[in-house]
């Protein structure tokens, strides 16, 4: 597996990212891994999961491809 980059680095044209996200800046404890893409329209990262923080901020520092899916 490809090691973490600097959000920086990431692709900005929708495809779908592992990320690593602060929800509340400058707590480490806060950090999560989460499956983001970038909306060019809100020119801002969100997660194409769903859910209440679908359009959230996120504060994202770390990213990386996502796996393949098994064959199996």
């Amino acid at each position: 597996m490809t090691e973490w980059q600097q959000i920086k680095t990431a692709p900005k044209n929708g495809t779908p990212i592992l990320a690593i996200i602060n929800w509340d800046v400058g707590n480490k404890d806060d950090r999560q891994v989460e499956i983001i893409e970038w909306d060019e329209e809100e020119g801002d990262w969100f997660t194409p999961n769903g859910g209440w923080f679908r359009k959230a901020h996120i504060h994202a520092t770390h990213w990386m491809p996502l796996p393949e899916i098994p064959n199996d």
